[in-house]
């Protein structure tokens, strides 16, 4: 699943069961709608800032994973050089 349809998907559970809680609890249809209506935008509000932070997260995993790649690549070449300067010394003896 997308990381786009969390809050959604968190809103439309949560203000389904806060529905049928309120049904079963005999609710005014006004205090119905106010605390389904409360319930979808706090859960749309958590969803919204998990997927920010996973978001995040994952930037900040891909940041390192390309430094550490290049730190590999930089060693790799370093070690290349220095095997062809051992491979020229004793060419040269």
């Amino acid at each position: 699943m997308e990381r786009r349809f969390i809050p959604l998907v968190l809103m439309l559970i949560g203000g389904g069961i806060t529905c049928i809680f309120t049904l079963l609890q005999n609710y005014s249809l006004t205090e119905n709608l106010i605390s389904i209506l409360v319930v979808m935008l706090v859960l749309f509000l958590l969803g919204s800032l998990l997927v920010y932070f996973l978001d995040y997260f994952e930037r900040t995993n891909q940041k390192r994973e390309e430094a550490q790649r290049m730190a590999e690549e930089e060693e790799k070449r370093l070690l290349e050089e220095q095997e062809k300067e051992t491979v020229a010394l004793k060419e040269q003896e």
